[in-house]
This record gives C-alpha cells, structure tokens and sequence, in this order.
C-alpha cells in the first residue's frame, strides 16, 4: 500500500508534465529555416503573430546586395484541424492548404504550396516577432 501511495503521486506528475510540454507549444515568434541558418545565410524566416492569426514569409531578395534585404508576404493563417491550416492572402480566393507539423526538437516541419510542396524545417529565434533582424527591401527588388 506504502508504494502505491509513492508511485500515484509520480505517475499524476508525470501525465501533468507530459499534458505541459504539449500546451506549452506556440507558434508565436519568429523562425528561421534551419539549412539557412547552419550556413548563416538565414534565407527565409517565418514571423507568426498568434494575437492576430497573421504570419509573414521573409526571403533574402535575390536581386539585392551580398548582406541582403528581405521580401515580405504577409499572410492569414487559421488552423483546420491538427497539422492542417488555411493561409488566405487576402486576395479573397479561400486560401491554400498549409502544413506545421511540431517535431520532437521543438523545430517546426513547414509544407506550403508557396515552397512548391517541399517540406522545410525551422527553428524558433525568438517567442518575439523580430522582423528588425530582416530588414524589408525598397523599390522594385521584390518585384
């Protein structure tokens, strides 16, 4: 009886702790691609805003300088169910089906149309948006 008094109190912590690591997720903040960053290029960065169900897809311009400004498309996401979402561009067309699937490392596995359906892993910078560290570019670059 002594052990099984020791053991529900273990068990009751582990399920809590088990059951907060799952909540504890949020797509808040700002993400960059995991390859990009290994290379220290940061090509592309994901800045997602959970308050308001909007996310950014940040790329180095390829017609800017060897530092690099960045190209915005600003974006509406809601979620479908599990790892299904809707991004919707505002253009009024329903929107597109995109993938986040959370991996074990706390990485997210991101399938979009807009990446022609291959799949890219990024990895969170900050729970903040930090859409300073990639500055947008002016004029024509992004055309």
């Amino acid at each position: 009886m002594k052990r099984l008094l020791i053991i529900l109190p273990l068990l009751f912590w582990i399920a809590c702790d088990n059951q907060k690591d799952e909540d504890g997720f949020s797509l808040q903040g700002t993400w960059v691609d995991l390859e990009s960053q290994m290379s220290r290029k940061n090509s592309e960065v994901l800045l997602f805003d959970t308050n308001s169900g909007s996310f950014s897809y940040a790329y180095v311009s390829p017609s800017s300088s060897a530092d690099g400004c960045y190209c915005y498309e600003n974006m509406i996401y809601q979620q479908v169910d599990g790892d299904n979402y809707r991004v919707d561009y505002g253009d009024g067309d329903g929107g597109d089906p995109l993938i986040i699937e959370v991996l074990e490392s706390g990485n997210i596995s991101v399938t979009f149309e807009l990446y022609e359906w291959v799949e890219i892993e990024f990895l969170k910078q900050s729970d903040n948006l930090q859409s300073s560290l990639y500055p947008a570019c002016e004029g024509s670059l992004c055309n």
